[in-house]
């Protein structure tokens, strides 16, 4: 095995995207190559953050790198950012009354104080975002030579008209992805890739299969890369660092509760001398780098599957029977006899995400199936010796253990059965320790494209609903 040393993906993009920077046809002026990213979305951070932070501290002396965050997924967004430490240039609050741009971190001004009613159409946040995003382009010191998005979200779709309408070269990181429905669904994840391909100067496809796609739609080979895709060098940015305390404390709440094991270990990435192909690795260490499995219910080392639905398209009814599903799933595999002398089927618990989607957070709620709620704990039901000094960075023995016993007391009711099924509501998760609880999964049941691509990449099998 050889460690790879360097962010493979990001590397080749890098390359990509710097020569066509230096190509002839920008303005040969005086002033320094400048690059924007928009971003707006949880995916364009976990996409995007590796390649932002390498264009800004490895090329700072060649390119000025502005970043545009539209605030699309607000809420979910500002921790991402944290995670990846990443500052944008210009912010802007499109889902309240006024939207401010926040120049250099110092000064905060207000772009729009017409007070319009809010609404959640896609209209009004596109045409918005796009009178806006303009404006604060036009107020840039150094107007940007090249604006990159990802994806396929709102925030990729009004970057890339923006820069058509500006003639500014768009480069499209994740391009050609299709799935030909006549009735352009995914919706309106189809509509937004097939106008990003037109208008995109630089289409960086994940695979080959995405490069024959673009091919298809008219998109010249000559502007098409095909760079893998960035998810990989997410994860190995987050797996590679130790997990911070105040997240293994989360864990280890689960852990506590519900006879789960998760490894908090770091990863390295490798590439296999046989197959050439790149693979996890936890190096040998003599440390415990699991949880303590002592827990209310007595139940250790129980396997889990990650259960996450949010898609538009299945809001109607889709959430209900895919619950209904998880429901069935889980009486099954509940530790029960399976009768006729065949022994009992193992225990496994189904951890289902919860979305910041209210809708989607009430399709979950209201389904038949009999949910078990979980909330990570303050630090006031935390054990004394794991409070105080050495907070978020110190190493101690009771760091991982989750919870004090008198906190952990009421555990036992819901998961004391341990013929029960069992359906588990989550809390929204950090990405960091997102990262290592979808790593210790048995499976992950998910109708997230981002998803699907994590679970690849850590080799856990994924079941897709769509």
């Amino acid at each position: 095995m050889t460690t790879v040393n360097s962010y493979y993906y990001i590397c080749i993009l890098l390359l990509v995207i710097c020569a066509v920077i230096t190509e002839s046809h920008f303005p040969n002026d005086s002033h320094n190559r400048s690059v924007a990213v928009v971003i707006g979305t949880r995916p364009d951070v976990i996409k995007l953050a590796i390649l932002i932070n390498d264009l800004k501290f490895r090329w700072q002396e060649q390119l000025d790198v502005i970043i545009i965050n539209t605030g699309q997924h607000k809420t979910m967004l500002n921790p991402m950012l944290e995670t990846f430490n990443i500052h944008p240039t210009v912010t802007l609050d499109l889902l309240t009354s006024g939207s401010t741009i926040d120049v250099n971190h110092n000064t905060t001004t207000t772009i729009n104080k017409n007070q319009r009613q809010s609404t959640n159409g896609l209209s009004h946040f596109v045409s918005k975002a796009m009178n806006e995003l303009e404006y604060a382009l036009l107020n840039l010191s150094n107007q940007p030579d090249m604006l990159i998005v990802q994806g396929d979200t709102n925030t990729a779709l009004i970057g890339g008209m923006l820069s058509f309408y500006s003639q500014i070269p768009l480069v499209h990181v994740e391009a050609g992805l299709r799935t030909w429905e006549t009735h352009i669904a995914p919706y309106p994840e189809e509509f937004n890739r097939r106008v990003l391909g037109i208008v995109c100067k630089l289409c960086l496809a994940p695979t080959i299969l995405a490069k024959n796609a673009l091919i298809k739609d008219g998109t010249s080979i000559d502007n098409i890369h095909v760079v893998g895709n960035t998810v990989i060098d997410a994860l190995r940015y987050i797996l590679e660092r130790p997990l911070e305390v105040k997240y293994r404390r989360e864990l280890g709440q689960l852990v506590n509760r519900f006879g789960i094991r998760i490894d908090h270990s770091p990863a390295l990435l490798v590439q296999r001398r046989s197959t050439k192909r790149l693979a996890w690795h936890v190096p040998g260490s003599t440390a415990d780098t699991s949880f303590n499995n002592s827990n209310a219910s007595g139940l250790v080392n129980v396997k889990y599957v990650l259960v996450s639905t949010h898609r538009r398209e299945n809001q109607a009814e889709g959430i209900q029977q895919i619950m209904k599903a998880v429901g069935r799933l889980a009486e099954l595999y509940s530790g029960s006899d399976m009768g006729k002398g065949k022994g009992k089927r193992e225990r496994v618990i189904f951890l289902v995400l919860s979305h910041l989607n209210p809708v989607v957070l009430r399709k979950i709620t209201n389904s038949e199936v009999p949910l078990v709620s979980f909330d990570f704990l303050d630090d006031t039901c935390l054990n004394g010796d794991q409070k105080g000094e050495g907070e978020g960075e110190g190493e101690g023995e009771g760091d991982d253990q989750g919870v004090s016993k008198d906190c952990n007391s009421g555990f036992a009711s819901d998961v004391a059965d341990k013929t029960a099924p069992l359906v588990v509501l989550l809390p929204p998760v950090k990405y960091a320790p997102f990262a290592h609880l979808l790593r210790g999964a048995s499976a992950v049941i998910t109708d997230s494209g981002g998803l699907q691509e994590e679970s690849a990449a850590l080799g856990v099998p994924c079941l897709v609903l769509r």
